[in-house]
């Protein structure tokens, strides 16, 4: 059920220049006056920079630079993913409470976020930094019916859905190296980390972790990675609206999702067309092993196939990719 905050919001956001009186905003969703400016005060309160000019009406001139699950299900344009959103100041992982939120039940296409996670994580257990209100810290629950050899793709899915909603907001074109982060210029600026619990045939959810740089100056950047990563801030030289990236990408994820697994073939080419990792060498550490070869083909399920030395080659489900200089 929509509450007043989001319908209010709706309206400012579908007009953006139009004022809207006091009497017209109570018209609209069939509410006193004296409710109105009640509502009004609680979005104020939450950030929302909203002018009252005299003989003219609201107008709403600035938003907060925060997740805001009404603002979002007032911007947001599709039909299951994004439409149950949590939104926190601060948690341990996104990813842990999505799990635990699956768990108890949580329908398709929840969406966690943080402002900022106190143990963000990437692949192989790895720190993920994320200062707070400078990124994307999020974690949605899905539940595809199909089987679990299946969802490898859905990884690079939501890469190439962050690709696009990266590009459409800011201009940058980010390359996909596989299997789960984007690149700009040559360094890091997302990571995807997908977790799921199934039995041996049949998918009980996934949950699907991004984390996106977005408006991290650069000396806020860990001694460790500063040379390898980035942000769309540092690579832009102007702040980015972290709302628009979100909404862009989920848009962007829900048109892939719906068609999944019907138009794998198709998403796969898409991906390939923007993987900077095939035609190099490279070296993927699996397990306790290494294997090394020149990336040359993603296959029907999204697996990296590599052509070693003696001219065999190998498909590699998952690993830790190091492209070879």
């Amino acid at each position: 059920m929509k509450s007043i905050e989001e319908s209010i919001l709706r309206l400012f956001l579908q007009q953006p220049d139009q004022p809207f009186s006091g009497e017209s905003l109570a018209q609209s969703l069939g509410l006193s006056r004296t409710a109105i400016w009640n509502h009004i005060k609680s979005l104020r309160e939450l950030g929302y920079q909203i002018e009252a000019r005299p003989h003219v009406g609201y107008l709403l001139a600035e938003t907060p630079d925060r997740f805001i699950a009404d603002e979002i299900y007032a911007r947001l344009k599709t039909e299951v993913i994004g439409q149950n959103v949590l939104s926190f100041e601060a948690v341990d992982s996104t990813n842990d409470v999505a799990s635990s939120m699956a768990e108890e039940g949580s329908r398709e296409g929840t969406l966690i976020l943080a402002e900022t996670q106190r143990k963000g994580r990437g692949r192989l257990g790895r720190e993920w930094i994320s200062p707070k209100q400078t990124g994307l810290w999020s974690s949605l629950i899905l539940r595809p019916e199909v089987h679990p050899s299946k969802v490898a793709s859905l990884t690079l899915m939501a890469a190439l859905s962050m690709m696009k909603a990266i590009e459409k907001t800011t201009g940058l074109k980010a390359e996909i190296k596989w299997p789960n982060d984007l690149y700009l210029n040559g360094k890091k600026v997302c990571g995807i980390l997908s977790e799921m619990r199934s039995e041996p045939d049949q998918i009980r959810y996934i949950i699907l972790g991004l984390g996106v740089n977005i408006n991290l100056e650069q000396d806020e950047l860990p001694k460790e990675i500063e040379a390898s990563a980035t942000s769309l801030l540092i690579e832009t030289g102007k702040y980015v609206s972290r709302m628009d990236l979100l909404c862009h990408y989920l848009e962007a994820f829900e048109v892939y999702y719906q068609n999944f697994p019907n138009d794998l073939g198709l998403l796969l080419e898409e991906v390939k067309k923007n993987c900077l990792t095939l035609g190099k060498q490279v070296s993927v550490v699996v397990g306790d092993q290494t294997v090394t070869g020149q990336a040359v083909e993603l296959d029907e399920t999204g697996a990296l196939v590599l052509e070693k030395k003696d001219g065999t080659t190998e498909k590699i489900y998952s690993g830790d990719l190091s492209v070879c200089s």
